[in-house]
């Protein structure tokens, strides 16, 4: 296999310690002692390890002077001796530091409370003391709103924040409950009572800060034999749905409308639940099949209003990451926590015409061939900052200062959400094999021209170079667009600093890459990242690997090995493993819950907008990441089958194996048809409802998904099972995308 060179900001301190040295052995001196006076006169002269020094030129070959000019300077140790930095295994470190896969030795960065002492707490990879109530100024709730059934629980979240506005980490909050009958509360969970009812849930840091907010949680007792109730809320928020027309087949036909609550009752079943389909005013309409329970529970997502937007924006600092002739940037929203409600869309954003002039990169679009780019994505060339626009509509006015990269604009959705970025700085040499793929993909011909994938697989093995940033706390406030722009002006300012180095290093083994097409998919991608309770999804790290990279090699459905994965002298990669560099919890995301997400895909079918096809593995990790870990599992096969909106009926060519749940979306009339099914149900007709059969009539998209859950179909929709759809990413752990086309040679077909 071919094999990838990657670089780290480790480099140049290892290239000191390998070069700089001034010979010799390498094993002498004993680590410790007193810190030495820097004008000793043996400073002057080669020194054995632990002994003083002047500079690293004075020490053994793998060492460094330790000096806090160095960038590997350890203040754990003595200043001014010759400390070993380089190693093979943890026998080559003292304690505590260990042999990183950098090969150097270093004290690892803490990933979870667990990793420290009972007093304290991780923060930003380091173990520190729990922040005092009184350090918090604000506080506010974030959890969603919820609906609960008796014994059933619910995790409760908020933030606290100080003067500054930062989010403090490890701030405890006491919780009470308005009605102890119905929802009981013990310490961050929530439990349902005995008695059907409402409670608000509020929080507070002390005795007397209030936090901002609330949690309004229904709890409901089961329902009796010969009964159905459907339970509906806003998808992201938990808020109940009332006036929505929910219709249900059951040896018949029965309509009722949700109450304030969110639920509509149904008497005198005498059949099981065939179907049940709820539509309401500015909401897609949704659909669950055979749901298995008569105690449903029905996220309803919104129709996008297309007339108002909102985000965040701001100016990027980058002061504190490794110098570099070439400056990249990347800003955006947090994910929805509902990995079904994500879009690519969400990450391109509001699109900025840019104008770039750069003999470096041979670019110079000005005027009609200025690039349109995304507000999140930020590029410099030295002194040149193309997206510091001073009054223009990223920065606003903004002033951009040294070591500011410019500034960025985001579209995020309404209400809470978390923001996140990457960003540091390259030398020209290491962008150089993107380059023709930069100029490509911001010419001037427009986004739609962008050749997504190219670029993708481009630029990711830089990412691990760059610096983190975490927003962990926004609230969104959306207004009228000015004709079809969104109105810049009203977007939040929050600043933002890349300054979290993505030290948490690992080399994750993977599945050999599924089939796809003729042969298998040539190309997977690897996403770190924490859910932030009520916010979303963060990534933290993302890194990529390919089959057969080099036009000379077979393909053999593995991702090729990377040589040196972080940098010169640092560990391989094997084929099959991946590479990840990623930044620990930080900035108040510290205690959420982290996982991986591995998505396989062909290259060319990213580039070529014939369609989306994608299927992927998900590892919750909530112990951290060992330096080594695999992805384990089998991928699910791509649906395949055909969807007709005339006759109503989807069919697929075979049930997809180990898949419990099937999604289908169908697209028309203005509005998705959600449909939910078992995954053993190949042929479905769609219900006859006068809402979805409209969309089906005037179909012009679909998509299957299929998924595989830590649950059974009916726990996904029953209430009070703790695995219902609000909660799919502490659930699903594999799912594949099918996107559908007109043709017969399409693997989905529309008809």
């Amino acid at each position: 296999m071919t094999s990838t060179t990657f670089r780290n900001a480790a480099t140049l301190g290892l290239a000191l310690a390998l070069l700089g040295g001034c010979g010799g052995d390498d094993t002498g001196g004993s680590g410790g002692g007193n810190a030495c006076g820097l004008d000793e006169p043996d400073c002057l002269e080669c020194v054995a390890i632990g002994e003083c020094c002047l500079e690293t030129n004075n020490c053994p070959l793998t060492t460094i002077c330790n000096l806090p000019s160095e960038p590997l300077f350890d203040m754990s140790s003595p200043m001014g001796t010759c400390l070993k930095v380089t190693c093979e295994s943890d026998a080559d470190c003292m304690a505590p530091r260990v042999c990183s896969l950098e090969r150097i030795c270093k004290v690892p960065v803490c990933q979870v409370d667990g990793d420290c002492l009972a007093s304290e707490i991780c923060m930003a990879g380091s173990c520190e003391a729990r922040p005092p109530p009184d350090a918090a100024a604000s506080c506010a709730v974030t959890s969603d709103d919820a609906t609960l059934s008796p014994g059933a629980t619910l995790a409760l979240a908020a933030v606290a924040r100080d003067a500054g506005g930062n989010v403090l980490p490890g701030i405890e909050f006491a919780w009470a409950s308005s009605n102890e009958a119905a929802v009981s509360v013990s310490g961050p969970v929530a439990t349902g009572g005995a008695s059907d009812g409402t409670a608000e849930l509020t929080a507070r840091v002390g005795a007397d800060l209030e936090c901002t907010g609330r949690v309004t949680v229904t709890n409901v007792a089961p329902v009796s034999t010969g009964e159905a109730r459907v339970v509906v809320v806003i998808d992201g928020a938990g808020t109940p749905v009332s006036g929505a027309t929910v219709t249900i087949e059951a040896g018949g036909t029965q309509s009722a409308a949700t109450d304030a609550t969110g639920s509509a009752r149904f008497q005198g079943l005498t059949a099981a639940l065939a179907s049940v389909t709820v539509a309401a005013d500015g909401f897609q309409v949704v659909s669950v099949l055979e749901p298995g329970t008569t105690d449903v529970f029905l996220p309803l997502p919104r129709i996008p209003d297309d007339s108002r937007a909102g985000g965040f924006r701001g100016v990027l600092d980058i002061s504190t990451t490794p110098r570099g002739q070439l400056q990249l940037g990347f800003v955006g929203p947090a994910l929805p926590s509902n990995l079904l409600d994500f879009g690519l869309e969400a990450l391109v954003g509001d699109l900025i015409t840019t104008e770039i002039v750069s003999e470096e990169l041979s670019l110079d679009l000005t005027g009609e061939n200025a690039a349109d780019l995304p507000g999140g994505f930020l590029f410099g060339i030295n002194n040149s900052r193309f997206t510091a626009d001073g009054t223009g509509p990223r920065c606003q006015g903004a002033s951009v200062t040294a070591g500011q990269l410019g500034c960025y604009l985001t579209r995020a959705p309404e209400g809470r959400t978390a923001g996140w970025g990457f960003a540091g700085q390259l030398e020209i040499a290491e962008a150089a094999p993107i380059a023709s793929v930069i100029s490509d993909a911001i010419g001037g011909s427009g986004m739609t021209e962008v050749p997504i994938g190219d670029l993708l697989f481009a630029v990711l093995p830089l990412v691990q170079n760059l610096s983190h940033s975490i927003a962990a706390s926004l609230d969104i406030t959306y207004a009228p667009k000015i004709g079809d722009t969104a109105d810049f002006a009203q977007y939040q300012r929050r600043d933002l600093a890349a300054d979290q180095p993505l030290d948490v290093l690992t080399v994750v083994g993977i599945p050999d890459l599924p089939p796809s097409g003729t042969g298998c998919a040539d190309a997977a991608v690897l996403l770190g990242g924490a859910v932030l309770e009520g916010r979303g999804i963060v990534p933290l790290g993302v890194s990529a690997g390919l089959d057969a990279p080099a036009a000379t090699d077979t393909p053999d459905c593995r991702v090729a090995g990377v040589t040196e994965a972080f940098g010169p002298g640092t560990v391989d990669a094997a084929d099959g493993q991946i590479p990840l560099a990623m930044a620990p919890l930080h900035s108040g995301a510290e205690g959420s819950e982290t996982f991986l997400v591995l998505a396989a895909a062909n290259i060319d079918e990213l580039t070529s907008g014939d369609g989306l096809r994608a299927t992927a593995l998900v590892k919750r990790t909530p112990e951290g990441l060992p330096a080594v870990t695999d992805i384990n599992g089998s991928f699910l096969a791509l649906p395949e089958g055909t969807v007709s909106g005339a006759d109503a009926r989807i069919t697929l060519g075979a049930p997809i194996a180990g898949a419990v749940l099937n999604r289908y979306e169908l697209n028309g009339a203005g509005r998705n048809w959600i449909v939910y099914a078992p995954s053993s149900v190949a042929n479905l007709r769609l219900p006859d409802v006068p809402e979805g059969r409209a969309i089906a009539g005037g179909l012009t998209a679909a998509y299957l998904l299929a998924l595989r859950l830590d649950a059974t179909f009916a726990e996904a929709f029953r209430i009070g099972s703790g695995k219902t759809l609000d909660r799919l990413i502490q659930n699903v752990n594999a799912f594949s995308i099918q996107q559908c086309a007109r043709g017969t040679s399409a693997p989905c077909r529309l008809e």
